[in-house]
């Protein structure tokens, strides 16, 4: 989401995996019309999220089986 609450449509994300079980995994996701995306089943590791067109990237450290939502301006 931007910081006003908007979803950003018709952008890819990139999740790369940096430490734990989730190394050198990656998965990229284009946000629908709503401008939301969305990874399932990711193994619980550390993670870099980032737009493909740019932007500051956000580290997230995900637990097995845990669900949140993040800010892309300023991280989980």
């Amino acid at each position: 989401y931007l910081p006003n609450g908007e979803g950003i449509r018709g952008k890819t994300l990139i999740c790369e995996g940096i430490s734990g079980a989730a190394i050198g995994k990656r998965t990229e996701r284009t946000s629908g019309r709503l401008g939301k995306f969305r990874f399932g089943q990711l193994v619980g590791g550390e993670y870099v999220l980032r737009l493909e067109s740019g932007g500051t990237p956000v580290t997230v450290l995900l637990q097995a089986g845990q669900s949140i939502q993040i800010d892309l301006e300023s991280g989980p």
